[in-house]
């Protein structure tokens, strides 16, 4: 078995492994805080169970040995599979002015981020604008090939794209979480222990009620404090400050990262940290403090940005989190269902049960409906559904 020795960065050990690696299973090592080992098997473990369930090689974290001191080496093991032949090496995102290009494989050979700067698709030759491409990888005849979304399926032959694409995704998403804690911290607060994510959350959400997102590059302008650093302050000294609306607000971006995000196809670099940090259990830098917040003010932005879905009288099917049930009674039926939904550009959806068992709360699931009528609640547009039916 290959081992990228001691580096933090996947993308550097493609020199190393080139294309001799690409029939073994490829394993990274990386260097961490003994302490944080049990927090980053929770988390493998969570993303290697997701991984499983679409089919890829299972994903394992082993420590290989003591690194001195509070230090440990640890293996993640583990590579997406391969579909038609061809493996997703990485994944290009041209949604700003400098491309980004995320390696997902660790096993394909070593990328010129020169090569796949400009949005183009090999396959159908044409270059328009395009969000991301795909960096697909053939094993038996070395081919690199750069396709669009659109593309894929037909590149690969009628193979479900989007399977390979999380696959991919959780085998990074695992990757980076331990990058993440192999990185110094360079704050302040640098030797202060880890906080759980969902009570950091309940103060992020406070903090942003109140003051607004202030990022810490705006902080350094201003002389305010970041919201990280005031989250962590109001959790630490007034630790029950939160209102349950903060409460309610942090857990529902939690859940809509966790269950929405986490289903998105072609995450950005952003969507994927902040799924990563929603499913961690606890954070442990202030790194990742930081990107709870921003989770936390980008779900309010996008939801008080709701618009009305569809037509009257239109059928619409789509993937949802349920946020809230409330019971009212009803002299027709005796009593109604009310189910609050959510999708992931933060557009809201209600629904009234009068019969059956409810929706799972706090879970995404796909639903269709017919569109009942466009409503507010208080200045927010609301679609209301009837006849609604949870899909497998």
């Amino acid at each position: 078995m290959a081992t990228v020795g001691a580096g933090l960065d996947d993308s550097s050990s493609h020199s190393q492994l080139g294309g001799a690696a690409s029939a073994q299973q490829v394993s990274a090592t990386f260097r961490v805080l003994r302490r944080s080992l049990p927090e980053l098997n929770k988390r493998i473990g969570r993303l290697a169970r997701r991984a499983e369930r679409l089919g890829t090689a299972p994903l394992a974290l082993r420590e290989s040995g003591e690194d001195g001191g509070e230090h440990t080496l640890v293996v993640l093991e583990g590579e997406p599979p391969r579909l038609a032949g061809w493996m997703l090496a990485a994944v290009v995102d041209h949604r700003d002015g400098e491309p980004r290009l995320r390696v997902a494989s660790s096993a394909a050979p070593a990328l010129d981020p020169q090569r796949f700067r400009e949005p183009r698709c090999d396959h159908c030759r044409l270059r328009r604008r395009r969000a991301e491409t795909f960096v697909v990888w053939h094993a038996a005849t070395q081919r690199l090939r750069q396709v669009g979304t659109g593309c894929l399926r037909d590149f690969l032959g009628g193979h479900d794209p989007e399977r390979l694409v999380h696959q991919a995704e959780y085998v990074l998403l695992a990757r980076e979480s331990l990058a993440a804690a192999t990185r110094p911290r360079h704050t302040p607060d640098a030797a202060d222990d880890s906080v759980a994510v969902d009570a950091f959350a309940a103060h992020a959400a406070m903090v942003l009620r109140a003051h607004g997102w202030i990022s810490r590059e705006r902080a350094r302008q201003t002389g305010q404090p970041a919201s990280a650093d005031a989250a962590l302050h109001s959790l630490r000294c007034t630790p029950r400050a939160p209102q349950p609306a903060d409460v309610a607000l942090a857990t529902a971006a939690l859940q809509w990262a966790r269950e929405l995000l986490a289903a998105k196809a072609g995450l950005s670099e952003f969507e994927r940290d902040a799924t990563l940090v929603a499913r961690a259990g606890r954070l442990l830098t202030a790194r990742e403090r930081g990107l709870a917040c921003a989770l936390i003010a980008v779900y309010r932005r996008r939801r008080a940005g709701s618009q009305h879905l569809g037509r009257p009288g239109e059928w619409r099917e789509t993937v949802v989190v349920v946020e809230r049930i409330v019971d009212r009674p009803s002299r027709r039926h005796g009593s109604v269902r009310r189910h609050e939904l959510i999708d992931v550009g933060g557009n809201r959806l209600v629904w009234w049960q009068t019969s059956g068992a409810p929706l799972p709360r706090g879970r995404a699931v796909r639903v269709r409906g017919r569109v009942e009528r466009h409503t507010r609640f208080g200045s927010m547009p609301v679609t209301v559904l009837a006849r609604c039916k949870a899909l497998s």
